[in-house]
């Protein structure tokens, strides 16, 4: 589940978490790995001020998803 992946990762609370999601326009139930590119964009700005930097540092590492992909899609396992 999306809020309690990004809530352990990034070390906020499960509320703020799913909050955020809301606002962004993701359901909070969602797989990770389903967001698109946008949508994570859209999660990463409503978060906190100090997850954004965590966010960007975990795309560089899948190119995939620097391209717009899904992870998913791009057959990265998770």
């Amino acid at each position: 589940m999306l809020a309690n992946a990004l809530g352990a990762g990034l070390g906020l609370p499960l509320d703020v978490v799913r909050r955020s999601a809301a606002a962004a326009g993701v359901d909070p139930t969602r797989r990770a790995e389903t967001l698109t590119l946008s949508e994570f964009a859209a999660l990463a700005t409503g978060l906190p001020e100090r997850a954004p930097a965590r966010l960007a540092s975990f795309i560089q590492r899948f190119p995939a998803i620097r391209r717009g992909e899904s992870a998913h899609r791009a057959g990265y396992q998770t």
